[in-house]
Parts: C-alpha cells; sequence; structure tokens
C-alpha cells in the first residue's frame, strides 16, 4: 500500500487528554508531510496508528501523548 516507516509525534503536554491527542496529530501530520510529502500526511490512512499516553500529576491530571503510525498513501 505505499507505506513508510514509521513516524512518532513530539509529546504534548494537556490537562485533558482529547486536546493532547488532537495536537500529537497535528504535529504527527506535519512531520510525515515534511518528512515524505503531502501523500503521507494524512492520520486516517496511516497503518498502526495508536497513542502513547503517560498520566502525570496529584493535584490535578496531566496527560503527555504521543501518537505514532506509518505514513500511507
Amino acid at each position: 500500500m505505499g507505506c513508510k516507516p514509521n513516524v512518532v509525534s513530539r509529546t504534548t503536554h494537556s490537562r485533558f487528554q482529547v486536546f493532547g491527542k488532537q495536537r500529537a496529530r497535528a504535529n504527527w501530520r506535519k512531520k510525515a508531510r515534511k518528512r515524505y510529502g503531502w501523500r503521507y500526511r494524512k492520520w486516517s490512512k496511516a497503518e498502526g496508528r495508536d497513542y502513547q499516553v503517560d498520566i502525570r500529576g496529584q493535584d490535578f491530571l496531566l496527560y503527555k501523548i504521543r501518537a505514532f503510525g506509518r505514513p500511507c498513501k
């Protein structure tokens, strides 16, 4: 299907998991587009896409999230 090697976003920090995932996906798209071109920027077409989520905090939760997946055309 024309997939490229794995791309991993930078770690995003958020108090809300949904917003952290949005930012991680946006960073993933940016990295995939820069590395492999416009055809490979779509998160929805990536193979093996997922998130690495780390939860920290005592007074309030802080989510550290990274998106990863293999960009495909």
